[in-house]
């Protein structure tokens, strides 16, 4: 029974760098995975063999869906930064858009 008293200190120092082991082969392992992952959606839509007017459909609608996606991100900054501000004008709408041209 000393003995497992013994080793108790050397356990606790030795936990932090087995952890470190343990994290460093789980994140590796995810990495690995990731780099299999499907290609992205443009790179899918002139991998289909699609003639060059259905290509130019597709981005464009992949575009018009970024820029609703990126007017309804801005709305939410501009909600939080009210709140941040004035609690009662969250969610009321009075967020301004930001035009679809523009980036954030």
């Amino acid at each position: 029974m000393d003995w497992i008293l013994g080793l108790l200190p050397l356990l606790v120092f030795a936990a932090c760098p087995l952890m470190m082991v343990f994290c460093f082969f789980g994140m590796r392992k995810m990495d690995c995975s990731t780099e299999s992952a499907p290609a992205t959606s443009a790179a899918t839509v002139s991998a289909q063999n699609l003639s060059a007017t259905e290509q130019i459909a597709a981005l464009q609608t992949q575009l018009s869906q970024l820029q609703f996606d990126q007017m309804a991100i801005a709305r939410q900054i501009d909600d939080l930064a009210a709140s941040a501000t004035d609690p009662a004008s969250v969610g009321n709408g009075t967020a301004a858009a930001v035009p679809a041209g523009s980036s954030l």
